[in-house]
């Protein structure tokens, strides 16, 4: 690739790396400074302001991503519109952003186009995961002084990304349907509340709490003799009533002995050697009734795989990970079939549980 264009109204912010909360910085690489390192030609357009209306850059936009081999949008959130004391009442981007992406895209006419956001809070992306003329996204959160440094070398293959995403990307009309002043966590179906987070929220994500893609693929194969795991309901009774409720301080799962293995080999089954973030959920009995989890993330990995490598990742299950908290606030042993699950999206792979 010789030519890049790179536009957005954070392509080359150094300040907003920072998010609100940081030190002080000895230096900060801006996305363009970033690319400028692995590109030798960068046509760089602002295309529009963070908020507002102007589209007076929307033409220049347009002239950069038809003249270039490539197009790098760079766009999210700021301090004006998130920081402590001031929040968001939109979740979809702000001013003529979304206008300016997919005008953007359109007169790249099949060029890679990749949308960057910045940003702390969520925003929903639903147009662009649907759009044919956008090739990817990626959310690079507020990343710090050396933000512009990474988004260059992954956007353009230097590094894999092996990320996942911090938090439920909701759609644009959770906020239409959600007062903001509602904090429960557990849905209502007698007013129709969705719940908050992918513990408990029952609609349809924009991406999921853990979701991320990578460079390469990964396959995930349960080891499991008998292909389920089977977990001691006397020993988790046992924790729950020396620890009923969060005021008793109870050991840290690391501590306690596993009340059952979960063991996965994983497989880099593309062609780049990359690593994976191996995330594991536990799905109790009767999830999502009377206010039980959907799921909940108990453990994590990280591994390095060469092309075509596996290797073999154990989770030990504690009384702690799997013990519940009752309606009354007080933790208690489920009984009956749940089930294990690693990965999130195309690689989840389920195990049955049983409580015993």
């Amino acid at each position: 690739m010789k030519t890049l264009a790179l536009i957005g109204p954070n392509a080359n912010v150094t300040g907003t790396l920072q998010g609100n909360y940081y030190g002080h910085a000895p230096f900060i690489v801006s996305p363009f400074e970033g690319f400028q390192k692995v590109v030798s030609s960068i046509h760089l357009e602002s295309g529009c302001a963070i908020s507002g209306d102007d589209k007076s850059g929307f033409d220049g936009a347009v002239g950069a991503a038809k003249v270039a081999d490539a197009v790098v949008l760079v766009m999210g959130l700021d301090q004006s519109q998130e920081r402590e004391g001031h929040d968001r009442d939109i979740l979809t981007l702000p001013g003529v952003q979304q206008e300016l992406i997919t005008t953007v895209a359109a007169a790249a006419s099949g060029k890679p186009v990749i949308v960057v956001l910045l940003g702390g809070g969520m925003v929903d992306m639903t147009f662009a995961k649907a759009s044919k003329d956008i090739t990817a996204i990626v959310w690079a959160g507020y990343p710090g002084q050396s933000g512009g440094d990474a988004i260059a070398r992954t956007v353009m293959g230097l590094s894999v990304p092996s990320g996942r995403l911090t938090q439920t990307m909701y759609p644009g009309s959770f906020n239409a349907t959600v007062s903001m002043f509602n904090q429960n966590m557990r849905p209502d179906t007698s007013s129709n509340y969705p719940g908050r987070s992918y513990r408990f929220y029952t609609g349809e994500a924009v991406y999921p709490f853990g979701y991320g893609l990578s460079y390469t693929t990964f396959q995930y194969d349960w080891t499991a003799e008998e292909g389920q795991l089977v977990a001691s309901k006397a020993d988790i009774g046992a924790f729950a009533s020396a620890y009923p409720t969060w005021q008793e301080t109870a050991p840290m799962r690391r501590e306690l002995a596993a009340v059952a293995t979960a063991s996965v080999k994983v497989t880099n089954t593309g062609s780049v050697a990359a690593s994976d973030s191996v995330l594991l959920f536990v799905t109790p009995p009767k999830a999502g009734q009377d206010g039980t989890p959907l799921k909940y993330l108990v453990d994590f990995d990280k591994v390095y795989l060469e092309p075509g490598q596996s290797q073999t990742v154990s989770f030990g299950l504690t009384a702690r990970d799997l013990a519940l908290f009752g309606s009354d606030g007080r933790r208690y042993a489920p009984e009956g079939l749940g089930s294990v699950v690693v990965g999130v999206g195309e690689n989840e792979q389920r195990i049955p549980l049983h409580y015993a």
